[in-house]
């Protein structure tokens, strides 16, 4: 299955996951021990595992619980996931994060003598304005 990932991902893309994929195992077993040895959670998490977190319960959060179970906690609680998914903008029109990234990745290819091209779709929706009564007068 690895495999037929790896064909189907670009090679820098994939280079980059498993680097980032190997990092992630180290990291759950420090936050376990650190537990084991003072009792106490980490309070700050990194990029790295907030990333895998959020993928990892988008995925399947049945997933999600069993590897923070196994792990003795060392992954945040989902109400922590969706306290970091509340703080994100999804306001109608354009994201200025997803505009963000798009331009942070355009520069790294620069820098790296490539092109990147991107082709954005815009769709429309009609809002009507309505009123629905419930209940009795």
């Amino acid at each position: 299955m690895l495999e037929t990932v790896k064909n189907k991902m670009n090679p820098e893309t994939f280079l980059e996951a498993s680097e980032n994929a190997n990092k992630i195992p180290e990291h759950l077993l420090n936050i376990y021990h650190q537990k084991i040895n003072n009792g106490k959670n980490q309070l700050k998490f990194d990029d790295t595992i907030r990333i895998f977190a959020l993928s990892l319960h988008l995925k399947s959060a049945s997933a999600y619980r069993y590897v923070r179970k196994t792990f003795g906690k060392a992954l945040p609680s989902e109400s922590t996931l969706r306290r970091w998914c509340s703080k994100m903008d999804c306001s109608p029109g354009f994201n200025s994060m997803a505009l963000k990234l798009l331009h942070i990745k355009v520069e790294e290819r620069a820098k790296k003598g490539q092109k990147m091209f991107i082709s954005m779709a815009i769709d429309e929706m009609a809002i009507h304005k309505s009123w629905t009564q419930t209940g009795k007068d």
